[in-house]
């Protein structure tokens, strides 16, 4: 896999149980996971999709789980089939940066939460930000309008391109 190797290792570590838990006759899998979870639920769902399961991925919260070749065949092998929600003011999908890619590959995330103007731990929260921005959008099609319109952006492109437009001194960032 493509994939972060710390995320690989997770995986490792409960990808026979779940292997062991399907049934010749299932047909749909569903797949969630919030935070590592969620990491290991995209590397469980492509498993499952070429195992010949009609697969679909549901993250919370997730990490950057690999490289593009891996956010790349997780949109192929499943298109359609993947949501991958997060919070603003959440920090783990922010991690690991680049060359670490989310997938789905471009803009097409649920959002989850307020349109936050900070980054805090407890944005993490299933309970407090995840959970309760589920059901005020009762529906995922919701989810994907609740924020459309925010004005933070994780993409790559983005953030150099807002760099670029102040003048500071990175001696004085890095004492902050």
């Amino acid at each position: 896999l493509a994939c972060h190797a710390g995320f690989v290792n997770a995986y490792r570590s409960l990808n026979r149980a779940v292997r062991d838990t399907l049934s010749a006759s299932t047909k749909t899998v569903h797949v969630v996971g919030h935070s590592l979870g969620g990491a290991q639920a995209a590397m469980m769902a492509v498993e499952c999709q070429m195992a010949g399961y009609n697969t679909y991925l549901y993250t919370f919260g997730a990490p950057r789980a690999g490289f593009e070749p891996f956010a790349r065949d997780v949109m192929d092998k499943m298109p359609e089939r993947v949501f991958r929600v997060y919070d603003l003011g959440d920090p783990v999908p922010m991690l690991p940066v680049l060359p670490f890619r989310h997938f789905p590959v471009g803009e097409d995330a649920y959002i989850s939460g307020d349109d936050a103007s900070i980054v805090w731990p407890s944005h993490h929260s299933m309970d407090d930000f995840y959970v309760p921005s589920a059901g005020k959008a009762k529906g995922w099609p919701a989810m994907r309008k609740l924020f459309k319109n925010s004005k933070l952006n994780f993409g790559f492109a983005y953030w150099l391109e807002e760099a670029g437009k102040y003048d500071f001194d990175p001696y004085e960032l890095a004492l902050v």
